[in-house]
């Protein structure tokens, strides 16, 4: 696929987990199997707050803790000074032992950055997630030298060379893996490789469908390197296309059926379309 076609990881990535899936199936194996065999029984995920007044924040911090999530993410990147009180609340409502990660989405300068994280430091965050642009790499690596937390890149990471040159610069502690920005388990796998043998761990991310996160499930259960997990993109569609995957509280089970073990509605992909 990448020698007849340049880009379009999203729409590559859909025909490598269907081609993954048709393995399973003819093979008789769950898709975790091809990728090593089980490395746990299941994937703790965390679950991002969402970006609301500081009350309603605070609330639904509580509320996630409530449901058994001891890793939040919080997201910043648009006001330093709101969002350092934002992070202050939040820890002083959940206590020490609920994990808090940051994600800029590449909203900071280093100048912030550094603001920022030395004003929040005795809020002990465990990971802080594309602080800088994807491009700044030398500024990411400086943030690195300069900070407790470890710096995870998201972004910036769309095939296996992006890691490469990442190890390069020390620009990052750790990346994260998403299936429709990288093309597919196939890349996802080659990253998750590259970094493991850089002595960097891994997150999988996936805001998608049961498809792709029945997929990135998969992966995450046979990949030990992959320590942090995103994946709850099917709590939060009313009328998904597929259904299989277990998610209870922050835990993801992948079932033992061939393939990625689900079931596609094609009623609803045939018949009165995805969008109605």
């Amino acid at each position: 696929m990448n020698v007849k076609t340049h880009g379009n990881p999203a729409a590559k990535c859909g025909v490598d987990v269907a081609l993954y899936d048709l393995m399973g199936r003819i093979s008789r194996m769950p898709v975790y199997q091809l990728l090593g065999g089980r490395t746990r029984p299941e994937v703790v995920t965390s679950k991002a707050v969402g970006l609301a007044s500081l009350p309603e924040m605070v609330e639904e911090a509580r509320s996630l803790v409530g449901q058994g999530f001891s890793l939040l993410k919080l997201k910043t990147g648009i006001d330093p000074g709101a969002e350092i009180v934002m992070i202050r609340a939040v820890r002083e409502a959940v206590g020490p032992k609920v994990g808090l990660k940051l994600d800029a989405n590449q909203g900071w300068t280093l100048k912030e950055a550094l603001k920022v994280l030395g004003a929040v430091e005795a809020c002990a965050i465990e990971v802080v997630e594309q602080p800088l642009p994807e491009w700044d790499l030398k500024g990411s690596a400086e943030l690195r030298r300069l900070v407790a937390p470890p710096i995870m890149l998201d972004e910036g990471i769309k095939s296996p060379q992006d890691v490469i040159r990442i190890i390069e610069e020390r620009a990052a502690d750790m990346v994260n893996i998403k299936l429709l920005k990288c093309g597919g388990l196939y890349p996802a796998s080659a990253i998750n490789s590259i970094a493991e043998a850089a002595g960097m761990v891994c997150q999988i991310g996936s805001l998608d469908t049961t498809v792709g996160s029945a997929a990135a499930a998969h992966l995450a259960t046979a990949k030990r390197n992959i320590r942090y997990a995103e994946i709850v993109g099917p709590t939060r569609i009313a009328r998904d296309v597929a259904s299989g995957l277990t998610i209870r509280g922050d835990r993801v089970l992948v079932g033992e059926g061939p393939g990625l073990g689900i079931s596609v509605n094609r009623v609803m992909l045939e018949g009165d379309g995805i969008n109605t």
